[in-house]
């Protein structure tokens, strides 16, 4: 009988800084006024109720969500664990194996757990 089993993580390398909402509609701004789209420019009420939402009801109309944190785990775990069985006699001889592999994922929810087995005979 063998068994054997590891365990480990992923981790990103690099995580993008969050860029709040503000900015980003203002870096907009820039774009729209270099390509000379003065009326999709956002009007400066709509600016200031991004960096600071007056109401809580404006709050969700003017979002600053960092979907990043949000949606993502710091880390991925990952695990494997094997388990064979063999033995017999010379006449007949087998070979039992099962399988587990735990794959975790960046993205929350998102994580796969694998099973297997293997039954052979001679």
């Amino acid at each position: 009988m063998d068994f054997s089993a590891s365990y480990g993580y992923e981790k990103a390398t690099r995580i993008p800084e969050f860029i709040p909402s503000s900015t980003t509609m203002n870096m907009l701004n820039v774009a729209y006024m270099n390509e000379t789209l003065f009326t999709s420019l956002t009007p400066q009420y709509a600016l200031d109720q991004y960096a600071h939402p007056s109401t809580p009801l404006l709050a969700l109309q003017y979002p600053n969500v960092n979907w990043f944190k949000t949606c993502t785990n710091s880390m991925a775990p990952t695990s494997v664990a094997n388990l064979n069985i063999h033995g017999g006699t010379e006449f007949a001889k087998y070979f039992l194996a099962f399988g587990y592999q735990h794959e975790g994922n960046f993205f929350k929810g998102t994580n796969q757990d694998y099973y297997d087995m293997k039954l052979s005979r001679r």
